[in-house]
């Protein structure tokens, strides 16, 4: 027969409803601004912005689960799109939940007239093997259990989005 549900039923499911919907969200940004590249409509609108405010905005829209995030140095400033730091810290910070392991950490510094952020994980890394296609866009590597299935864009549009900004995006084992 049919029974109510409890408050801790109650509160898993709209956990479970919250967490889906972040990561479709995510996955609804990619596919917009990657159908604006593909037609040349791509916006990117740089001024100044100070990168660990970016990183800690962007990751309510995350589902982190029980990882921790850190953030190690000063908060630098980049002339970049605030919005498009956003999409990549995102990216890079589901990537590290999806595949990774141990807490995340989020650190910034500058490197001559260059304003650097770097996200680490203590995962496996990508097989070496990999290396060379991991930002081809639709490249998926393993799939991290709980998670919703990727699409394999975050990491080609993280550096494309970089890119826009006179930035890159580099993978370090």
């Amino acid at each position: 027969g049919w029974r109510a549900m409890s408050d801790v039923e109650v509160d898993e499911m709209v956990g479970v409803i919250a967490s889906t919907s972040r990561q479709m969200g995510g996955i609804v940004e990619d596919l917009l601004a990657s159908a604006r590249s593909d037609l040349g409509e791509l916006a990117v609108v740089p001024w100044k912005v100070f990168l660990f405010d970016e990183a800690k905005a962007a990751l309510p829209t995350v589902d982190l689960g029980d990882r921790e995030v850190f953030f190690v140095g000063g908060d630098v400033t980049a002339w970049a799109d605030g919005g498009r730091v956003r999409q990549i810290v995102r990216n890079l910070v589901s990537n590290a939940v999806r595949h990774g392991d141990g807490p995340i950490r989020i650190e910034a510094f500058t490197q001559g007239d260059q304003a650097v952020m770097r996200v680490y994980d203590q995962g496996d890394g990508v097989p070496l093997e990999q290396i060379d296609q991991m930002f081809e866009p639709y490249w998926i590597g393993h799939q991290g259990k709980g998670h919703t299935e990727s699409i394999g864009l975050g990491l080609s549009l993280s550096r494309l989005l970089a890119q826009r900004m006179d930035g890159n995006l580099v993978y370090r084992r």
